[in-house]
């Protein structure tokens, strides 16, 4: 038969949750209450639990009621329990409570053993009880068919027991310790939400350390039995089990040993006096708790304490009571107190003989049915050598590169009047003489590498009482010589006017200090820290293959460093293509695609291939080039090329890159090796924070030097950088710049702008003037990277129709004709848009207007392909042997040569393509099969 379904109109974490006798009470947050059959299914707005499967000792409604991390992690509940709740000691909510199990059962605690499934198993058959609410005896007696039917009673009960009206609770358990009339009175918020007072207390009471009766105080059980507090153990359980007949008291009001003393009869039959009490004895007269009498008398083992000792014991206290028992102290001095009978100074207090050599305390003691007993003590404090509380230095001015520099004068505060001290300095660079703290006579400090020193300085008095203090000592600035000259270039192109060769840096101990070139060459000149020729000089290789320079650099104070560099000329063959001179109307040089994936994933030391990034395998470019486009971008994470900032390429990782562009380039195919980075690296945007322009410049260089001789590879910048105004980004673009020409790479740099570097915002923005009209590079040989998307916000998040087919055209237009006034040259990078019809022929008509204007259009690579994309709306990757739809609009503005320029052999020594690819002259271009 189906479950019983119950909707509920609010989240299973807002409600409040018991059950009883086959009954489960749900309360709502605003207060309704709706009653169901247990074991039913029950909806919830946040989720379906169907309590008529999996196991029957765990009830998955109360289970994820007391457990709300269970429930919102979706994981089973029975499945939970068993794995890791019983071990966790998570409530289950109903009859079965594991952390009491394993506390009234200690060998099944030792055992290891999952305390449910040990009662499924032996428990039950064992006579033990699953929970202080449950008789397994008792119900085996009371229900004899379930007995010979030899089926666990608790199970029984679950399934069958409590819809028949049978009862699950032991028969004296509401005599034995709980009073519903007391409990009601005594939790009005109990009585006020109509709950029943057992059921509340089985569920939430005994936890919170509600009292049962009032005779049953569990936070005072619990607080005078420690080891019952560890144990987890529900305290009333403990009680009616254990404790009475470990003459442990329920309350303070209910002495168990004495009721048993006063009452031998209750004592003979073995009977619990609790029970005995509430059940027969109130009734007759007798007491919970018999006349006691109060202490008589309190002596104290000394009547002195020593002086300067934190916590210091003044001695032992004994206690004369005719009862015995124990007993709580109070002082009237909250200087002391009263631990395990011992009279002492609390922690953090000490006494000093100078200022107090005797005192008087009253001490209070109280046995356990409230009497009590004052006496008053007269305590002297003892007098002792106390050690020296203070240490001070008379600071002078300390500077650097002063050998044997006078620090100061020490001197020790001690209360021992006259005492001397002798000091020592733990840093061994410093001494101390006549009591004057210096550094020693061959030592010196530097500013530059300690800005201050931390010492600790040891006094010691005449009885050898010690105090350690430190001090920080600023060391003071002078002014250094700098110490060298950096270049990040040796190179510089011949024919090229106002060649640049690279920044200039100065390694100068003076942090902060500023500095002043000269050069010795007058051909030269330095611009804002850059090294260049000046505006109408250039070089010529044939003449002066290399030449050298003298640079000087002089700091703000007037001291200077000279250095010698040693500059090659590079031979440029005017052969060499490159894109600004190869553009013809009607051709986009450049097609293809991004095979996105090596930048997947937050770069960390667990990376690997294949789990947290993927390289384009020999598949992915066999299949583009095949479709005849004949470059890719290859989206990079700077932080897993170059784990160190200015350290070494991980040669793990630059493996995959090599592969790529080797591979690549037996297909016919360039590379755009682009850093995916947004302007920053591991967070911190470059000239921001830690990262700095000349860190950028490091890694390009490396990378650069690397493919020095890849025809094939186009260095991508950087990703859409977009934090930086166009002033900060065009200055950090020119440092990239500059630092891939250093290596002697000549191939092309394609250049961002900032601001995501958006087409449609090119103009607009500031993009033009300062990036478009910045750029600085000695070959010219680059083209400005925009990125466009179609979408309503130009971010390529939206994946539905785009507004029109003509919205590709629109936003580009503005920067076409920019590029056509200026003589820029623009390249792509990314665009991408769905499969509907719209997207599509907007897609195509952008594509058509850039070919119309390839004059300034080189072409551009659509986002995107790669193995991991899945069902991603812009994805080309094919699916098996089917194209995506979009291909089919790529497929137009192939290029139609069919040896891309850096195939030249006048450029690289590249395999020759096979000459039956080619077909004949198409316009400008060759055209391929």
């Amino acid at each position: 038969m189906a479950p019983i379904e119950t909707v509920l109109p609010f989240r299973l974490i807002e409600a409040t949750i018991f059950s009883r006798d086959g009954i489960v009470t749900i309360q709502g947050v605003d207060g309704s209450v709706t009653k169901a059959p247990a074991g039913g299914r029950y909806v919830f707005t946040d989720g379906v639990v169907n309590d008529a499967d999996g196991q029957v000792l765990v009830e998955d409604l109360l289970y994820y009621a007391r457990n709300h991390d269970v429930w919102l992690a979706g994981i089973d509940a029975d499945e939970h329990f068993v794995v890791s709740g019983w071990q966790e000691g998570r409530d289950m909510g109903g009859l079965f409570d594991s952390a009491g199990y394993l506390a009234a059962n200690p060998d099944v605690a030792a055992s290891g053993m999952d305390p449910l499934l040990h009662y499924r198993v032996f428990g039950w058959r064992e006579g033990r009880d699953p929970s202080p609410f449950f008789d397994t005896a008792g119900y085996l007696k009371a229900n004899l068919d379930v007995a010979a039917a030899g089926i666990n009673p608790l199970e029984h009960y679950i399934a069958f027991g409590r819809y028949e009206g049978r009862t699950a609770e032991p028969g004296l358990l509401r005599v034995q310790g709980f009073d519903d009339a007391y409990y009601l009175a005594a939790n009005p918020d109990v009585s006020g939400a109509g709950m029943d007072a057992h059921q509340h207390y089985v569920l939430f009471g005994r936890t919170e350390g509600r009292a049962p009766s009032a005779m049953f105080d569990a936070q005072y059980y619990l607080a005078q039995n420690p080891d019952v507090a560890a144990s987890d153990m529900d305290p009333l359980s403990h009680y009616m089990r254990f404790g009475w007949q470990e003459k442990r008291d329920p309350s303070a009001r209910f002495d168990t040993a004495k009721y048993l003393e006063s009452n031998p009869d209750v004592a003979l039959e073995g009977v619990n006096p609790l029970t005995h009490y509430l059940t027969y004895g109130a009734g007759e007269g007798r007491l919970p708790r018999p006349v006691d009498e109060a202490p008589s008398g309190i002596t104290l083992s000394s009547g002195a304490v020593d002086e300067a000792l934190p916590g210091a014991v003044v001695g032992k206290l004994t206690v004369s009571d005719p009862d015995g028992g124990l007993f709580s102290y109070s002082v009237n001095d909250d200087r002391f107190k009263v631990v395990d009978g011992s009279l002492k100074l609390r922690d953090d207090v000490e006494l000093g003989h100078e200022s107090e050599a005797e005192l008087r305390l009253t001490v209070t003691v109280m046995d356990s049915t409230g009497l009590s007993l004052s006496h008053t003590f007269d305590i002297a404090v003892n007098d002792a050598n106390e050690a020296p509380t203070d240490i001070a230095l008379d600071l002078t001015s300390t500077y650097e590169n002063v050998a044997g520099a006078v620090v100061g004068r020490l001197s020790a505060a001690d209360p021992d009047d006259g005492d001397r001290h002798t000091f020592v300095v733990d840093d061994d660079r410093f001494e101390v003489t006549e009591d004057i703290l210096k550094l020693k006579d061959d030592v010196r400090l530097d500013h530059e590498m300690e800005l201050e020193v931390t010492v600790t300085i040891r006094a010691t008095d005449a009885q050898g009482l010690i105090l350690d203090q430190s001090f920080t000592l600023p060391v003071l600035d002078a002014n250094d010589m700098p110490a060298a000259i950096r270049l990040s270039g040796d190179k510089l192109p011949e024919n090229s006017v106002g060649a640049v060769v690279g920044t200039l840096s100065v390694i100068d101990q003076d942090a902060g200090d500023t500095h002043g070139y000269s050069v010795s060459d007058a051909r030269f000149e330095v611009v804002a820290g850059v090294l260049k020729l000046k505006d109408d000089v250039s070089l010529d290789h044939e003449a002066e293959p290399e030449v050298t320079v003298t640079v000087q650099a002089a700091d703000a104070g007037g001291l200077s460093v000279k250095q010698d560099f040693t500059l090659a000329v590079q031979n440029v063959n005017n052969s060499i293509g490159n894109f600004a001179s190869r553009m013809s109307d009607g051709i986009l040089d450049l097609f293809g695609v991004n095979i996105a994936g090596a930048s997947f994933g937050t770069p960390s030391a667990s990376d690997a291939v294949g789990t947290s990034h993927i390289y384009p395998s020999h598949a992915d470019i066999d299949y583009f080039a095949a479709k005849g486009m004949d470059v890719i971008r290859l989206d990079l994470k700077w932080e897993r090329l170059q784990p160190d900032l200015a350290a070494s390429l991980d040669e793990a990782e630059m493996k995959y890159v090599d592969e790529a562009v080797d591979y690549a380039a037996s297909k016919g195919v360039a590379v755009i090796v682009s850093l995916h980075n947004y302007g920053k690296y591991n967070e911190n945007f470059i000239d921001k924070s830690t990262v700095e322009a000349s860190d950028f410049q490091d890694v390009w260089c490396r990378l650069s030097g690397r493919y020095l001789e890849k025809g094939n590879v186009i260095f991508g910048l950087m990703n859409e950088p977009y934090d930086h105004t166009t002033e900060e980004w065009i200055d950090i673009a020119n440092a990239g710049i500059a630092a891939i020409r250093s290596t002697g790479a000549t191939q092309q740099i394609l250049v961002p702008g900032t601001y995501f570097s958006g087409a449609h915002n090119w103009v607009s923005s500031d993009n033009d003037t300062v990036v478009g009209d910045g750029i600085v590079d000695p070959l010219g040989n680059f083209a400005i990277e925009v990125h466009q998307y179609l979408d309503s916000d130009n971010s390529g998040s939206h994946y539905g129709p785009v507004a029109s087919a003509n919205i590709g055209v629109e936003r580009i237009i503005d920067v076409t004709t920019w590029a056509e006034a200026t003589g820029n040259k623009l390249f792509l990078g990314e665009f991408g848009v769905g499969s509907d019809a719209v997207s599509l022929a907007a897609l195509d008509n952008m594509l058509g207007f850039m070919r119309q204007h390839g004059d300034v259009w080189q072409g551009g690579t659509y986002w995107a392909a790669g193995d991991w994309w899945g069902d991603y709306a812009f994805s080309v990757q094919p699916s098996g042997t089917s194209d995506k739809p979009q291909m089919a609009i790529l497929d137009k503005y192939v290029s139609p040569q069919s040896q891309p320029y850096w195939l030249e052999a006048a450029h690289r020594a590249w395999p020759a393509v096979p000459t039956s690819t080619v077909t004949g002259y198409a316009g400008d271009g060759l055209a391929l099969v």
